[in-house]
């Protein structure tokens, strides 16, 4: 498997992708601030305000110390 460094990455909005993504959160800038510590490790933000993480595997699979998930 061939590692990919960031120039090689797509650059994305990650703002506008988290927003996207947490509209529907009922802890808005918590999601959102998690979510752009995510997008800008991975590159991506999976569709939709809530699941499809399989659209982002980097993403789906970040996880906090405690072991749980990380990207909301």
């Amino acid at each position: 498997m061939v590692a990919l460094t960031n120039k090689y990455h797509k650059k994305i909005n990650c703002k506008y992708a988290c927003c996207r993504r947490c509209r529907k959160k009922p802890t808005k800038k918590v999601c959102v601030r998690v979510c752009k510590i995510c997008c800008k490790k991975c590159h991506c933000v999976p569709p939709g305000a809530y699941g499809l993480k399989s659209a982002c595997p980097c993403y789906a699979k970040l996880k906090t110390h405690g072991h749980m998930l990380k990207c909301p």
